[in-house]
């Protein structure tokens, strides 16, 4: 059939019987054979000689028609996977969004404890700073009430009497000094250790 029929023949085979496929697949289709006839009557070859070189035009069709069948039902098939996957998508979406308010919720009550806590911390830590500085200056108050004696040879029984009163005073604070110290600095410490965790955990959520 095929060694018998022109160019004209030929490509109406094909317009006719590739009707079911769209009008831009369609007119790519048969722009590649006029191609292929155009190239071949350049080379020298008759219409026939063409023909007979590209095949039977009805076999074509079907090999083609074929093919875009199989590419129509892998594609149909893609779309039923992403379809069926969205649920998971709108699921972890939803975590996302989920995830993001928490962090909104915690850095607004992780702000709300800074401004309140550190303040506090600090207060604490400065009034331990001013007693054991009062315990110090009190342990010493016979020392410079003694230095005072040296430098102006004056005895004043008051100040020596003061100056051991406040000597057994800061005997009394150091102790008590020392177990605010250790409490201040498991107070930090613990406080440090809770924030640390709690940036390490906004940022790995």
């Amino acid at each position: 059939m095929g060694s018998r029929m022109n160019k004209e023949q030929y490509m109406r085979i094909l317009a006719e019987q590739l009707r079911s496929l769209s009008l831009a697949e369609r007119n790519e289709l048969l722009y590649e054979y006029e191609a292929h006839f155009a190239f071949g009557i350049q080379s020298g070859k008759t219409e026939e000689e063409i023909c007979s070189e590209l095949g039977n035009p009805y076999e074509i069709v079907q090999e083609v028609l074929q093919e875009r069948n199989e590419q129509h039902r892998s594609h149909s098939r893609d779309n039923n996977y992403n379809y069926r996957q969205e649920p998971i998508s709108q699921k972890y979406k939803k975590q996302s969004s989920s995830s993001a308010i928490s962090k909104v919720f915690l850095s607004i009550a992780f702000g709300f404890l800074t401004i309140i806590v550190f303040p506090f911390g600090i207060s604490m830590w400065a009034i331990w700073f001013s007693l054991s500085a009062a315990s110090i200056a009190f342990i010493l108050s016979p020392l410079l009430c003694f230095a005072d004696f040296m430098m102006y040879s004056e005895f004043v029984p008051a100040k020596w009497f003061a100056a051991v009163g406040l000597f057994g005073l800061g005997l009394v604070l150091a102790p008590n000094i020392k177990s605010v110290f250790k409490g201040l600095l498991r107070m930090t410490a613990g406080y440090c250790k809770w924030m640390a965790g709690v940036v390490r955990g906004g940022k790995s959520s």
